[in-house]
């Protein structure tokens, strides 16, 4: 992981992940149930994935099932991509930078729009 220390420069936590296709997540810490932020999705060193959300539990948790809960077609893209990674046996972490406070999550929209335009996750639509 050490070519993710940024991750926690910037305030991000590694709070589980996945192995496999409808595998239960597990936790290494808390989901930062019901607030805004930032979410990461990491498969090996590679940041594949930056997500925003106002719900950061209800959005990560959507992907553990077979077929996402949303219909969007980001949503579902993402968890194609997911799929793959499983289907090579690769192990996909999750990072969580959860904010409170008005400023901060005034400021997430942007803050989420520069880590794609600097990192360029794969599975971001540009």
């Amino acid at each position: 992981m050490s070519h993710l220390h940024w991750l926690i420069d910037e305030g991000f936590e590694r709070i589980g992940g996945w192995k496999s296709p409808g595998n239960e997540f597990y936790r290494n810490v808390r989901i930062g149930l019901g607030v805004p932020g930032i979410y990461v999705f990491v498969v090996g060193d590679e940041v594949c994935y930056v997500g925003q959300t106002t719900h950061l539990g209800r959005s990560i948790c959507s992907y553990n099932r077979s077929f996402p809960s949303e219909s969007g077609a980001e949503c579902r893209r993402v968890h194609d991509c997911l799929r793959a990674a499983w289907q090579q046996g690769k192990e996909v972490s999750v990072w969580e930078l959860a904010v409170g406070g008005q400023a901060e999550e005034a400021g997430l929209e942007e803050r989420t729009r520069l880590l794609i335009e600097q990192r360029k996750p794969r599975w971001n639509v540009a």
